[in-house]
């Protein structure tokens, strides 16, 4: 039997996408505590803290209408890059993020700075963020990373 030659298994060249959550609703876990696993991170404590936020895609439009939860994770680890960016001109982070939406299966996580919780949150309390805006990868077989988050009040699909 002849072999059947295989097709081509590359990744076609990344094409991006925006995609724009309406926020419904959004809850911020926080645990903090002796850290007895100390084979998983460093240190003496361990911290955990995340913004959850569950709402229904607008755009693009072929997920439009889905919901999903986004969890976005605080990290101290940008500090430094933040503070002293000139130190780090030669790294050249791929994502902050990730999106998986394969049928049922709607999820999706950041990374932030851990810093900018408080703000976040106090604006979600207040009802002054209403969409969560994401620039990243268009879909792939159900995956994205994701290149940046920003929040907003309004949503005008003129200007995006």
């Amino acid at each position: 039997m002849a072999k059947k030659k295989g097709r081509n298994a590359r990744q076609p060249e990344k094409e991006f996408d925006l995609y724009i959550l309406e926020i419904d609703s959004w809850d911020s876990p926080y645990s903090f505590g002796i850290n007895i696993t100390r084979h998983l991170s460093e240190g003496p404590f361990w911290e955990f803290s995340s913004i959850n936020i569950s709402g229904n895609f607008i755009l693009p439009e072929k997920i439009s209408g889905k919901d999903i939860t986004i969890s976005l994770y605080g990290s101290r680890d940008f500090i430094p890059y933040l503070n002293s960016p000139q130190k780090y001109d030669d790294y050249e982070p791929k994502s902050i993020g990730h999106l998986t939406i394969r049928g049922k299966q709607r999820n999706g996580h950041a990374f932030i700075p851990v810093d900018m919780f408080s703000f976040i949150m106090s604006m979600l309390s207040d009802g002054r963020f209403k969409f969560l805006k994401m620039n990243g990868h268009a879909l792939y077989r159900g995956n994205a990373s994701i290149r940046s988050v920003s929040f907003h009040q309004e949503y005008d699909v003129d200007e995006w």
